[in-house]
């Protein structure tokens, strides 16, 4: 890719003085570091969250590139913050910035529309981030037709795959300025990790107190993400194994993660009588994960509704095999029947125990599906981001910024001051 004429300011990717991006997140999850630090390297960066603390997860705030400045709009201990001085944070942020784009979060969040508003006042071309599809839930024109006056006011889209792609020009944006590379994880460090964890592996198996081998689950404990068809399957595969007399042990189950369906797991657990080998040992943080994902034998995401599955890049940089619901968003990308896993329907009983049983029972292609796991998943690190952000920039600065209609940006002040 060549240069674009200074006028515009922006410059070859090697040169730090050069485009000025904007970028919006809800919170700094663990991902979010690597990301940065990649799309550091190749601009000017500031990153704005607009909460310090997850309302979903429990991390601990992960460690920024120094090259990247960051606002953050409201801070776990600093009392409460209205919407208006938020949004005033916000627009003296950017405004103290001047960023040549800025990318925005999706559609949903007031702190996404409170700076789509801001580009729009300012000129300023706005970049859509967006990892939905059309599958992820059942869709209402009302709601599809918010989303597309607030995708008419962005001038270019990164999105996480096809299927993602394919809705967001759905909802207007043309295809030619729909670009890939959003959902990414640090690819190295779970291969390094892992690696690591894998020389003491029995160290680490007695520090964890985990079984000789298992399956591994990560989500958060909510009906979305299936657990509990995930427990029924898993009896029915443990069953079966440990009916045809073979000489290796059905495996356990470890999910982890947190939420409110917990206790109806544990019941549910308990009267599969089932408490000795499906372990559920909470929430763990970033550096915790690696002994887990290092130490299992196969990696499995049962979730009915899942706009992609993060976890599912990190099982596969961890050279894990990786079973995976059709509906999930990563499913069509990174799950190739044969080669690094296989895709069952997260609603149909026998399906999941099925490929269970058969990973367990065939060790040879077990190792095979996991060797095309991590070679698949090595495509999708971090420069891939930084490669999306820098194409879509440079995309919606040509186009420049879009001339949304007068409803459409009475629509968006409203709803980011609502």
């Amino acid at each position: 890719m060549g240069c674009v004429s200074a006028d515009i300011r922006v410059h070859c990717p090697h040169s730090r003085a050069g485009v000025k991006i904007a970028i919006l997140f809800d919170n700094f999850g663990p991902y979010h570091a690597a990301r940065l630090a990649a799309a550091a390297r190749s601009c000017q960066l500031l990153a704005i969250q607009a909460h310090e603390r997850s309302r979903d997860y429990k991390w601990l705030p992960p460690h920024l590139p120094s090259s990247t400045s960051s606002v953050t709009l409201q801070s776990a201990g600093g009392g409460s913050l209205n919407r208006h001085g938020a949004i005033a944070k916000l627009w003296k942020a950017l405004t103290d910035f001047a960023p040549d784009s800025v990318f925005i979060p999706g559609w949903s969040n007031r702190h996404s529309l409170a700076g789509l508003d801001w580009c729009v006042r300012n000129r300023i071309p706005a970049v859509l981030m967006s990892e939905s599809s059309r599958f992820d839930l059942t869709r209402y024109w009302l709601k599809e037709w918010l989303k597309s006056c607030i995708v008419s006011m962005c001038s270019a889209a990164l999105v996480g795959g096809s299927r993602q792609a394919k809705y967001v020009t759905t909802l207007g944006m043309p295809a030619e300025r729909v670009f890939l590379g959003y959902d990414v994880v640090d690819n190295d460090y779970f291969k390094n990790q892992t690696e690591r964890v894998r020389t003491r592996s029995g160290q680490f198996r007695a520090q964890y107190n985990l079984p000789e081998r298992y399956f591994l689950a990560s989500a958060r404990f909510v009906k979305s993400k299936n657990l509990s068809y995930l427990i029924r399957e898993f009896a029915s595969y443990h069953a079966s194994a440990d009916m045809v007399g073979h000489s290796q042990r059905p495996w356990a189950l470890v999910i982890l993660g947190e939420g409110p369906e917990r206790p109806f797991l544990e019941k549910q657990v308990s009267r599969l009588q089932l408490n000795n080998i499906v372990l559920m040992p909470g929430f763990k943080q970033y550096p915790d994960l690696p002994v887990y994902y290092g130490l299992a034998s196969g990696f499995i995401h049962a979730s009915t509704s899942e706009p992609w599955g993060l976890v599912v890049n990190e099982a596969m940089a961890s050279g894990l095999p990786v079973l995976v619901s059709e509906t999930s968003g990563c499913a069509r990308e990174l799950v190739r029947p044969g080669h690094t896993g296989f895709v069952f329907d997260p609603r149909e009983p026998g399906e999941l125990s099925k490929l269970m049983f058969r990973l367990w029972s065939r060790d040879a292609e077990r190792i095979h599906l996991g060797r095309g796991a991590a070679s698949l998943i090595s495509k999708w690190g971090p420069e891939r981001f930084s490669g999306g952000l820098e194409e879509s920039s440079r995309a919606a600065i040509v186009q420049g910024p879009r001339k949304a209609g007068r409803w459409p940006r009475i629509l968006v002040h409203c709803l980011s001051t609502r």
